[in-house]
């Protein structure tokens, strides 16, 4: 990791794509076991009728998306905001930006795409963000970190509830990665032609704390190998008169449909090599 951050910060971004692709076809031919699993996730969003031959073209992509994702999430400390921002075709709504600035916001995405990258121009773009995370093995939690904490990105462990409420409290808005639920806790809900838990955390804080919630991501379009920013709002009005349990499912129902949607329509560029579809093991 270290070594693909140095290398950013001295290579051209076209040199450092073509070595990203090399590196994930390489992956794609060596890590069996992350290849049968996301043949396997392929099969469970769309069913077996997709066959072998087509779920395995599917996951070459991925690898080689993920390696350019991962390629340019380590060179963006190199990245000067004018150069960053050319990397992207279009920006966030009006109301995102209004929301998040005047306010606070809480996203619900997902692990599609250039997510650690999306969650690191946010915050250069002068929004103030902080991001739940997942703690990752092999020390690479903390040179994540030191990438986010470079943009100002606030990251906060997914299972810190007194630093999630304090980071609302001090005018944070706060990104939910959505699509998979670590304590195994959530809705059980359907996904193409299986089903996952869905955790309520998004849904959840924003309801409680009459926060407007958003679902967005953040993708890489492979043609032109720039990025594009999906926002759409779910809810920015509370009343007082509402059931808090009945609008959580419902907020989580949304977010959930939303997500298999952004799934189905980028499936090259989900990177969940988890087995959490109902009846399945790791």
């Amino acid at each position: 990791m270290y070594l693909g951050i140095l290398m950013g910060t001295f290579l051209p971004r076209w040199f450092s794509l073509i070595l990203a692709k090399i590196i994930g076809y390489i992956c794609f031919l060596l890590m069996k076991n992350q290849k049968r699993r996301m043949v396997n996730n392929y099969f469970y969003i769309f069913g077996k009728e997709i066959g072998e031959k087509k779920a395995q073209e599917l996951t070459k992509k991925l690898f080689i998306n993920l390696a350019i994702c991962v390629a340019d999430f380590l060179k963006s400390p190199s990245y000067k905001k004018k150069h960053l921002f050319s990397l992207i075709e279009n920006q966030p709504c009006k109301d995102f930006f209004y929301d998040a600035q005047t306010q606070k916001l809480i996203l619900a995405t997902l692990h599609l795409g250039n997510w650690e990258l999306g969650g690191i121009t946010l915050s250069r773009m002068g929004l103030n963000f902080c991001c739940l995370i997942e703690v990752l093995p092999f020390g690479l939690s903390k040179i994540f970190n030191w990438i986010r904490e470079k943009s100002h990105l606030k990251p906060i462990p997914y299972n810190s509830s007194k630093e999630i409420i304090n980071a609302l409290k001090n005018g944070y808005n706060l990104a939910i990665l959505s699509d998979r639920s670590l304590n195994r806790q959530g809705l059980v809900l359907p996904f193409g032609k299986g089903k996952r838990i869905f955790p309520k955390g998004a849904a959840y804080l924003s309801q409680k704390y009459k926060i407007p919630l958003y679902f967005g991501y953040f993708v890489l379009k492979e043609r032109s190998q720039r990025y594009l920013i999906s926002v759409e709002k779910i809810k920015t009005e509370y009343r007082n008169d509402e059931n808090f349990e009945e609008e959580v499912e419902k907020l989580t129902k949304i977010i959930a449909e939303k997500i298999a949607s952004a799934v189905m329509k980028y499936p090259t560029q989900w990177f969940v090599f988890q087995g959490d579809f109902l009846d399945e093991k790791n």
